[in-house]
Order: structure tokens, then sequence, then C-alpha cells
């Protein structure tokens, strides 16, 4: 049970930083044109900081760019190579940010598309779990959430896609599939 709450706690981190806000700062708030939650404001204004080694895409696409073309949006991937994390570790990280990525562009209409990612997702996650040595991985796995979901649209992409979710749950693998 605990790896399977382990698994999914990064997808209801980000969640819980809409249902922590007050109303003036609610999810419905942002939709009409409100500000973001107060957490996931902060995350947006530390993703720019001029003091920050990389130059984070805030633009309007979803998807952002792809430069080298290996399924991770190149600020990402910039941040994913500041990181001090090698191995397994980061492979695993890599294979989280390349999941997160589709998420841009999965159709939320089909339930395979949506089950597949899902599942792909959970694995990248339950791999880092045993790969990780310690609880920075998880930090880095929340941060990716926030790198990752960093413009209005990308997080309301992701809200939309988390809602599609809810007609289906996945199982920790029996076998190990890292």
């Amino acid at each position: 049970m605990h790896g399977k709450l382990a698994a999914l706690m990064p997808w209801l981190l980000i969640v819980g930083a809409c249902s922590q806000s007050d109303s003036s700062d609610s999810v419905e708030g942002n939709q009409a044109g409100g500000n973001e939650p107060p957490m996931l404001a902060a995350t947006f204004e530390q993703a720019g900081a001029a003091t920050d080694p990389v130059r984070w895409d805030r633009s309007s696409d979803l998807k952002g760019p792809d430069t080298n073309a290996n399924g991770i949006r190149d600020d990402i991937d910039a941040w994913l190579g500041t990181l001090s994390i090698a191995g397994t570790a980061k492979s695993y990280l890599e294979a989280q940010a390349r999941t997160l990525q589709q998420v841009a562009t999965v159709d939320l209409t089909s339930t395979a598309n949506l089950s597949s990612l899902n599942a792909a997702y959970f694995n990248a996650v339950m791999c880092n779990d045993t790969a990780a040595t310690d609880l920075s991985v998880a930090d880095l796995q929340h941060s990716l959430l926030h790198y990752t979901f960093n413009t209005k649209d990308r997080f309301r992409r992701y809200l939309d896609f988390d809602a599609s979710l809810s007609q289906f749950s996945v199982t920790q693998p029996e076998a190990k599939t890292c």
C-alpha cells in the first residue's frame, strides 16, 4: 500500500495546491482569468528568476520546444542536466518527464490513451521509488511537476487530464518493470 500511495503522491500534490487555496484563488477563478493558486504562483515566479540557471519556457504552447526530439521539453531537459543525480534515478526522472510531457497532447477522450499514459507514469514513479536512496528524489519529482505545468494553460490541461483519470485506477505491477 505504501508504494501505491507514494506513486500517486506527485499527482495529488499538484492538485492539493489548488484545493488549499482560498476562494479568490480557486481553479474556477483561474478559468475566468484569475490568479494562480498561491503555491503555484510562487513556483511560476521562481521558475522565471534571473538567478535561475534555466531559462524556463513560458510560451502559450502547451508542449513547448523540444529541439532534440527526446520527448522532454527543452527547459525541463536543461533543468534535469543541472541536477546532481545520475544513473537509474536520473533515467527514471527523465522517464517521468517524458510521461508528463505527453499530458499536453494525450487525447482526453481516449480511455486507452489515458490509461496507458497513467500506467507509464505510475511505472516511472515506482521505478524511481526503488532506485532512490533518499528523499531528495521525491522532492525532485515534486519540482518536476511544478516546472512542467508552469503556465495557466499547462496547469489547466493537467487538471483536465487529472479529471479524465477519475474513470479508472492503476494498481502496482506484480513484476518489476523498470
